[in-house]
């Protein structure tokens, strides 16, 4: 039986597992920061792991990078899920297959202002199979963070762990230009979404569905405006009145 961790809890499995792998200590303060660190290794080098946008980070990594720390980054990327429900008295009602996947174009979430330094980190995204846990309440509830625009009658509990299906790693120029997913040079953003609809998302054995394609092909202009920025892509001239680009 697979145990179940709230959001935090998940956070903390994922740290647990790459203290295992560099052999490091987990919640340290290092170089006189204020911050504490997810993992530190015995080489020194520091892993953080962060389940949504990256733009908390920046601070974090700027100021690792200044002590010539080697930083990793270890992003989940939930590629199936399973939305678990439960009743107020805490016993399952009901689970489902989610329609929602995420592919490796979701990591882009709040990239824009580390784009200098992207390529002084590794960021791991880790594919894996999730379950969301929710319970239901007598009345339509608001979250804490007050982010629901319409009220509900149920809140979340967190997501559990199920399985890890893979991983892709961002580190070297290529590991970038592959989101690029093949398509032919010169190119413009139309063409470079019909290649992401097309695309492998580097998770073997899993079927993406319309939904997910048509999520991650959204983020070609955003891709395109970071790959101006860390020097991946440029502009040379425009076809009709598209831009296009080209490496």
């Amino acid at each position: 039986m697979i145990n179940t961790y709230n959001e935090s809890a998940l956070h903390e499995t994922l740290k647990n597992i790459a203290a295992k792998q560099c052999d490091g200590k987990t919640e340290q303060k290092i170089d006189g920061a204020d911050w504490i660190f997810d993992v530190v290794a015995k080489n020194g080098s520091v892993t953080e792991i962060q389940c949504a946008s990256l733009s908390p980070l920046e601070k974090k990594i700027r100021f690792l990078l200044s002590k010539k720390r080697n930083v990793r980054v270890i992003r989940p990327v939930i590629v199936q899920k399973t939305v678990e429900t439960l009743t107020a008295e805490g016993t399952v009602r009901s689970k489902r297959k989610s329609p929602k996947q995420e592919s490796v174009y979701s990591i882009l979430r709040g990239m824009g202002k580390m784009s200098d330094i992207l390529l002084k980190i590794e960021i791991e995204v880790i594919f894996v199979e999730a379950t969301e846990t929710r319970k239901e309440t007598k009345n339509p509830v608001q979250l804490k963070n007050k982010s629901r625009r319409h009220l509900k009658k149920f809140v979340p509990l967190g997501k559990s762990l199920t399985k890890i299906v893979g991983k892709k790693t961002f580190c070297k120029k290529d590991d970038w230009i592959s989101l690029l997913a093949g398509v032919e040079m010169p190119f413009t953003q139309k063409m470079l979404q019909n290649a992401i609809l097309k695309a492998d998302f580097g998770v073997e054995g899993i079927f993406f569905n319309d939904f997910s394609r048509k999520s991650a092909a959204k983020w070609s202009n955003y891709l395109l405006w970071l790959f101006e920025k860390m020097n991946l892509c440029k502009r040379i001239g425009k076809k009709g009145r598209e831009i296009m680009w080209t490496m």
